[in-house]
């Protein structure tokens, strides 16, 4: 018996749109493709990403801190820089209902 995934993969929602929309699974595939490209960019060019429905997707940077890299031996300052989602009101009560 196959085991069942537990992620949602960008195969699995091509192939629901697909399905509901009755469109061409190449073109489906290619505008999900271009989606996320274009959700990559602007989180790299700093720029916050607000999905109506769904959240804010942000490039968060915290103050460059002294880490000590074991490839040269010494303290270096890097400045971390993580991802921040933040969930819309909407998102959040059907999670918590």
């Amino acid at each position: 018996m196959p085991r069942k995934n537990k992620y949602a993969t960008t195969k699995d929602i091509v192939k629901a749109v697909v399905k509901k929309l009755k469109l061409d699974e190449a073109i489906v595939k290619k505008i999900a493709d271009l989606y996320i490209e274009e959700i990559k960019k602007n989180i790299l060019e700093d720029k916050q990403v607000r999905l109506a429905g769904f959240g804010i997707i942000e490039l968060t940077k915290w103050k460059p801190t002294a880490i000590y890299d074991i490839n040269v031996k010494e303290k270096v300052k890097k400045e971390i820089r993580t991802l921040y989602f933040h969930p819309s009101s909407s998102l959040k009560k059907k999670i918590l209902n």
